[in-house]
């Protein structure tokens, strides 16, 4: 039997809830909290499913979702949201693969930052497994198709890289904006081109307003306000890890430029390999078991290990079909 809910809890909830527009679920979930219901999850918001149960969450239980005033999403394209994320890059990219089995569990990832039920992201793969092209590049585009009043950070370990992602978001925005088979209306298509009057490489905008800022580890962002934050290894490699000066580094840009950055309600993704405990996503989970922000965390090494969330048994790879175990196995010796 499931357990009974409180009606003053509900109603809390409910209030919350409409407080927020039906966004920031981290927020409901810490102002939960703060009225004294110590366990409340955001999980209880959405549907649980899984290969034993389906439990109805609380939006779709008690109909707050009806409640929602319509005007919000006037700049929104609900209809690109419903198609999805998958949708985009199989139109975007026929020619390549993305229904691997890791790029599902990541799917579901975004989806929780896009409809607003998340605000923080962990995303850990290896190298040579596409998260830099899968979501700093490509789900930055999709959100632009989406908002394109959208606001957006790229951070990586360098300047040049974080043009280098700006410079392929821009690309397929513009690409996308100037073509005639993907069926906008004339107001979303002037929203979704490219402002002339600012297109460097670091920082460039849409007519609507929105768009990018680019920026290396440990430099300054000031004068750009974002509703995303992407930091795509923040770290180079290994050898960078090792130095607790560097991550001492990278530790105080995040928290003292890039966190500062971030407007309320926006969110924060964080794409990297782990190469150090010590790293900026080992302090942040270890802030997190201290009572900091909470983190989704997607965590899919090159070989699997206990309690793998794709089911792999120990040992397999993540990948095989381009990166076989015994590939795998060999670049670590």
């Amino acid at each position: 039997m499931p357990t009974k809910i409180p009606p003053q809890k509900i109603e809390d909830c409910k209030r919350i809830y409409l407080k927020h527009k039906g966004r920031n679920y981290s927020l409901i979930e810490k102002e939960m909290r703060e009225l004294g219901y110590a366990t409340f999850s955001a999980r209880c918001l959405s549907h649980t499913r899984s290969r034993r149960y389906f439990r109805e969450g609380w939006i779709k239980r008690f109909g707050w979702d009806k409640l929602l005033d319509k005007k919000q999403w006037k700049n929104i394209d609900l209809r690109r949201i419903r198609q999805g994320f998958p949708a985009f890059l199989k139109k975007s990219m026929p020619n390549w693969k993305w229904a691997w089995d890791y790029q599902e569990l990541i799917y579901t990832a975004l989806d929780r930052i896009v409809n607003g039920h998340s605000t923080r992201l962990m995303i850990f793969l290896p190298p040579r497994h596409g998260k830099s092209e899968l979501v700093t590049i490509r789900y930055s585009a999709w959100r632009f198709e989406i908002d394109p009043t959208l606001r957006i950070i790229i951070g990586s370990y360098n300047q040049k890289l974080a043009n280098r992602f700006s410079r392929r978001i821009r690309e397929i925005v513009r690409t996308r904006s100037t073509s005639e088979k993907f069926n906008r209306s004339r107001r979303q298509q002037a929203a979704f081109a490219l402002n002339k009057q600012k297109t460097a490489v670091d920082e460039w905008e849409t007519t609507a307003g929105g768009g990018v800022k680019a920026v290396g580890a440990g430099a300054g962002v000031t004068g750009f306000g974002a509703n995303l934050i992407i930091i795509d290894d923040p770290i180079k490699g290994r050898a960078e890890a090792e130095s607790k000066n560097n991550r001492e580094r990278v530790w105080d840009w995040f928290n003292d430029d890039i966190h500062t950055r971030l407007e309320p309600g926006g969110a924060i993704i964080l794409i990297q390999t782990r190469w150090h405990e010590d790293d900026l996503a080992g302090r942040l989970q270890k802030e997190m078991k201290d009572g900091g922000e909470h983190w989704d965390i997607v965590s899919l090494p090159a070989l699997a290990e206990e309690n793998d969330p794709l089911d792999r048994s120990e040992g397999q790879a993540l990948c095989p079909a381009r990166f076989t175990r015994r590939a795998l196995l060999a670049t670590k010796r």
